[in-house]
């Protein structure tokens, strides 16, 4: 089969899309009150489509905003080494963004959470009224962007900062495609102005929402195209793990897998579901997993590494990762460790094109 996934963890729902980015300079346009600089001037594509709806401004608009969030830890780890000056709403903002990240060995709760607190979810929590308890992404960094606009509108007016280099954006979303893992950003420019610094955040804080808003239009998308309910159900997701060289970015896809042949155990008709996860983190270097949930709570797994020095380390655990795993009540299957990347997962049907190609 095609190595299934594992998420029953999550409501069944639809995956992401887009196009690879083009490369962008961080702007240095003129101050304004206590947001970040402008963005680069950016064609509003949306015009382009034959009749743009509301979903395909708001992709439009996040294609030309998104970027990663390795950067902004990054850049917030900055922040919060400067000093003891800054306001108490700040650092409790900094504070906040810095606890969405995974520290210790995760058990399934924390990963449950850590996948419901990435934002996917946000509308559907504050129509719930539990926003505020679910500790969700996309509010922590709309608290952060107010708390940076409030701290910079109480420091007198200093000249721009300068532009950074030019570097690629990481790429967005794609459908049926894991987007990639993200390491720790090493790059993040030394500064020892704050107010520099917090313009600097305010960007990265729009690059991080943009992102997250394709992950949720793409769920939408999907939702949408699969009319009769045949397509399979795919969403994806960035979980932050946090290490010795700072904050990388887990990506997360988890889908309906109706590649799968199945073994005959479970009702016929029982969904089989695939989880693909990409990391990279030191010493293991890049690894990428494929994880199978077949009927009758069947799991089998498989791991991939960048570096053949990875392989030992984790082939000696793998006694203890089926022993963790019956310990949950799953029959596991194959468990098998490899070198270099998966093979490429069956092609899907052909499906109209995403508004999120079209628009590039």
């Amino acid at each position: 089969m095609a190595i299934g996934s594992v998420p029953p963890v999550i409501p069944e729902a639809p995956v992401p899309v887009g196009h690879p980015g083009r490369p962008f300079t961080r702007p240095g346009g003129a101050e304004t009150g206590g947001g970040g600089s402008a963005g680069p001037a950016v064609p509003d594509v949306s015009a382009t489509l034959p009749s743009a709806t509301p979903l395909d401004r708001v992709v439009a608009a996040a294609l030309a905003r998104q970027d990663g969030l390795a950067r902004l830890f990054a850049g917030v780890a900055a922040l919060a080494r400067s000093g003891d000056d800054l306001p108490s709403a700040l650092q409790a903002a900094l504070s906040r963004l810095t606890g969405t990240a995974l520290r210790d060995p995760p058990d399934a709760a924390a990963l449950r959470a850590a996948v419901a607190r990435f934002g996917l979810f946000h509308e559907a929590l504050a129509l719930a009224g539990a926003l505020r308890a679910s500790g969700d992404m996309k509010l922590i960094l709309a608290e952060l962007r107010a708390a940076l606009s409030a701290f910079l509108a109480e420091v007198p007016p200093r000249p721009a900062p300068a532009p950074e280099r030019q570097r690629d954006r990481l790429p967005p979303p794609r459908p049926g495609q894991l987007p990639p893992a993200q390491a720790p950003d090493s790059g993040f420019p030394d500064e020892h102005d704050l107010a520099v610094l917090a313009r600097r955040l305010i960007d990265e804080t729009d690059h991080a929402l943009a992102r997250i808003a394709l992950h949720q239009t793409s769920v939408l998308e999907e939702a949408a195209a699969r009319g009769d309910g045949a397509r399979p159900l795919a969403m994806s997701l960035e979980i932050p793990i946090a290490g010795a060289a700072g904050v990388s970015l887990a990506a997360v896809r988890i889908e309906r897998d109706d590649h799968a042949d199945g073994d005959g155990r479970g009702a016929p008709g029982d969904p089989t579901f695939r989880v693909e996860i990409a990391f990279a983190v030191e010493p293991l270097g890049p690894i990428h997993a494929r994880i199978g949930l077949m009927a009758g709570r069947r799991v089998v797994a498989g791991l991939w590494c960048e570096d053949p020095a990875a392989v030992a380390p984790l082939e000696a655990e793998v006694a203890t990762l089926r022993t963790d795993l019956e310990a949950q009540g799953l029959d596991v299957g194959a468990v098998e460790i490899h070198i270099g990347r998966p093979p490429p997962l069956p092609k899907p049907q052909a499906q109209p094109p995403h508004r999120v190609d079209v628009a590039l």
